[in-house]
């Protein structure tokens, strides 16, 4: 169901199975966990049938303030992946983050590639849980302006501390939007010299800095916004704007320096701040300038990529340049998500770990585990991660 327990509560617990044809004298086995994986309930009852749908209900022993997994799971029955969440808040507490204070590192491992995972933030006992479950060390994080100001981007900040995620902020929002008014008037998506992005503000990249696990800011498809003048965000019919620096007029070697001088110069930016800048991206056109600029190239596999020169130019460009690069297995294909097979998912996971690259992560959450309101189930993508 949905909403929170009540610490030092009983609870009811509900669960209903779809069979083929009823299952007499079939027991469903019920277990809870906290979330560092402590059993705090395992108990079997019996399934009452209407048809072929059976359901079960139970009460829990009173729970402690805390997050909780429920499975169930029929006899000789296997690949069960769903699940259901469930927050546990003392009386009077209102927001999910309050049990922030109860949680434990999920990240056990340190040194070597990251392995990560895209997602948005939309906070819910049953996303976290997902997160927990995919065995990931990363997070890749869409936020929106908003989220800057109405607490959940201290959330986040909050959540990666106390469970051991190392985390990034994407800010694709800028590309799909043509402005986004902060409280005092200006634009945010507003950058210098006439362009078009969302460059995060000082007081941002610093809280996220002092975690001590930030990564850095995603600039996602990056080089797309400049080669089309970010025709997504702005009407169809208008000139459009730069995403990084204005080169119209210029001959190619000059446009190729203003360029590279005006990606140094935002990712000096966050330098400045202790983290850097990332750029996500599809095309392998502006890869070597942006590597020579000290930005860190995140490529994107599978998408629509042609991987002989997604590997031939990102590793050309980062053994050239010195530069960090990533790898980004992205499940969306002309427009279908998934739009590619669990077969070609493998192979890209085998991929980014062969070519050695310093981390990965993968596009989307959604793909690899489906929330439904307290529930969740990891998909056949999210087993292979």
């Amino acid at each position: 169901g949905q909403g929170n327990g009540v610490a030092g509560q009983s609870h009811t617990v509900r669960v209903t199975a779809w069979a083929n044809e009823p299952l007499p004298g079939a027991r469903v086995r019920v277990r809870a966990e906290n979330w560092a994986g402590t059993e705090v309930l395992n108990q079997e009852v019996p399934l009452v049938w209407e048809g072929a749908v059976g359901r079960a209900e139970l009460q829990t022993p009173a729970l402690p303030r805390g997050l909780y997994r429920f499975a169930a799971a029929l006899p000789r029955v296997d690949g069960q992946r769903r699940y259901a969440a469930l927050a546990v808040l003392a009386p009077g507490e209102a927001r999910l983050s309050s049990l922030f204070d109860t949680l434990t590192p999920v990240v056990k491992r340190t040194g070597g590639p990251l392995c990560g995972i895209d997602t948005n933030w939309e906070l819910s006992p049953a996303l976290l849980f997902g997160l927990r479950d995919l065995g990931v060390t990363f997070l890749q994080v869409h936020l929106d302006v908003a989220q800057l100001d109405n607490g959940d981007f201290a959330d986040l900040l909050t959540f990666c501390k106390a469970a051991g995620f190392r985390f990034a902020v994407n800010n694709e929002q800028a590309n799909w939007a043509t402005n986004a008014p902060a409280a005092d008037g200006r634009d945010r998506f507003a950058a210098p010299g006439g362009c078009h992005r969302w460059d995060l503000a000082p007081a941002a990249l610093d809280a996220a800095a002092a975690t001590g696990l930030f990564e850095g800011v995603v600039y996602d498809e990056g080089e797309h916004m400049q080669l089309c003048r970010n025709r997504i965000a702005f009407p169809e019919k208008s000139a459009g704007k730069p995403y990084l620096v204005e080169t119209t007029g210029m001959t190619l070697p000059q446009a190729r320096e203003a360029f590279i001088g005006a990606a140094r110069q935002t990712s000096d930016y966050h330098r400045q701040h202790n983290t850097r800048m990332i750029v996500e991206s599809v095309f392998p056109s502006l890869w070597h300038p942006l590597a020579q600029a000290g930005v860190t190239l995140c490529p994107k596999l599978l998408k629509e990529d042609v991987y002989p020169v997604v590997l031939a130019l990102s590793l050309g460009a980062a053994k050239q340049y010195g530069a960090e690069l990533w790898y980004t297995p992205d499940l969306w294909s002309l427009g279908r998500f998934p739009g590619h097979s669990l077969e070609k998912y493998e192979a890209a996971l085998h991929l980014a770990y062969a070519a050695g690259v310093d981390n990965f992560y993968c596009e989307h959450f959604i793909g690899h585990c489906r929330v439904r309101g307290a529930t969740y189930d990891m998909t056949e993508y999210g087993a292979a991660l």
